[in-house]
């Protein structure tokens, strides 16, 4: 197996299909960099669960052999290794959205039949607007609700700092209203 593929080997490589494509793909998986940034990335997100990160990591690389095999990938704008990083970080996002688990359950025991069905209405409500509302919104807000601190979410999902999470989330926030009354 080649050391080192530049990325128009690795575009040329996949586009050719068969063995060559094989071979691209065993080597970009074995990559220490690629391997090591889905781990720390996963893991900076909250994804603990290995075989969850080996999951996501496998499908990342599948949708970017998919990108370059429909032209979506365009050498010219960004290395294989940018590009597949937005990639890897969407997936993970998506199974973050995934796995959250609506706060039904949280009603309070003691609250009146009619009060608990008209909150999970609302909070059916809500988490149908969430699907419509862009996945990093998602991901920020359903932190937010679960009651992490600014700083905790700053630092799981790779923003600067927790001033940064304040602004975002009012902008979120603004989204998911618009998108409640639609």
């Amino acid at each position: 197996m080649k050391k080192k593929y530049t990325d128009l080997e690795i575009v040329a490589g996949i586009k050719a299909g068969g063995r060559s494509k094989e071979l691209v793909l065993l080597w970009l998986c074995r990559q220490r960099l690629y391997r090591q940034h889905a781990r720390l990335e996963a893991q900076g997100l909250g994804i603990r669960v290995q075989s969850d990160q080996y999951s996501i990591f496998n499908d990342s690389m599948l949708a970017l052999v998919k990108a370059i095999e429909q032209e979506r990938y365009q050498p010219a704008k960004a290395s294989i290794l940018t590009y597949w990083k937005k990639i890897h970080r969407n997936k993970c996002l998506k199974f973050i959205n995934r796995k959250s688990t609506p706060p039904t359950e949280e009603l309070h025991e003691n609250m009146p039949v009619t009060e608990r069905t008209e909150a999970a209405a609302a909070i059916e409500a809500i988490l149908a607007s969430f699907e419509i509302v862009a996945p990093k919104c998602t991901a920020l807000l359903s932190l937010v609700f679960a009651g992490y601190e600014a700083a905790d979410i700053a630092d799981r999902l790779g923003y600067a700092n927790a001033n940064t999470i304040g602004v975002i989330k009012v902008r979120c926030i603004k989204r998911l209203r618009a998108s409640m009354k639609n």
